[in-house]
């Protein structure tokens, strides 16, 4: 019942160093691709854009993760590795994982004497995780479009100045 948490979070302390390095060997200028990722590269890139470019391009690849995303959770009761059928996993270990919790620091997190229930109750609506899928999406829209279009109005010059 617990393998799966726990390993998630060993993944990602083993992973952290890496990955880490990883990232700040491509900030600073240092990293070459393999080939074969190179000729990728090379393939996708269209050279420098115009804020309205990348704000277009932005907003195509996350309408198209948004989609994908969409397709996955909602077929995830069909998944080859999903045997049980579980749709969402968050869901349902909830009350495990607050019980957990309670054991781990002696706090309850929702005292059955002022929320008036013993367990977490949850209904999965489609329809619920549709709106929130769709109002997260325009979220992050508008807050990836909104400093875009402000730092493209900027010189470079003046910009870097400030920094």
């Amino acid at each position: 019942m617990w393998l799966l948490p726990i390993s998630i979070i060993v993944f990602t302390i083993i992973i952290a160093v890496p990955l880490s390095r990883y990232m700040a060997k491509i900030m600073d200028g240092n990293y070459q691709p393999p080939r074969p990722l190179r000729w990728f590269e090379k393939k996708l890139d269209g050279g420098p854009q115009t804020w309205k470019q990348y704000t277009v391009a932005l907003l195509v690849f996350n309408a198209v993760l948004f989609v994908y995303g969409y397709i996955v959770l909602s077929l995830q009761p069909w998944m080859p590795l999903n045997p049980r059928g579980l749709g969402m996993l968050a869901i349902t270990y909830r009350n495990e994982f607050l019980h957990f919790m309670n054991r781990m620091t002696g706090f309850e997190l929702f005292p059955a004497s002022i929320y008036g229930f013993g367990d977490l109750p949850a209904i999965i609506d489609p329809r619920d995780i549709a709106i929130i899928c769709g109002l997260s999406f325009v979220i992050c829209i508008f807050g990836g479009v909104l400093p875009a279009i402000r730092a493209g109005r900027l010189k470079p010059v003046e910009a870097l100045r400030y920094e």
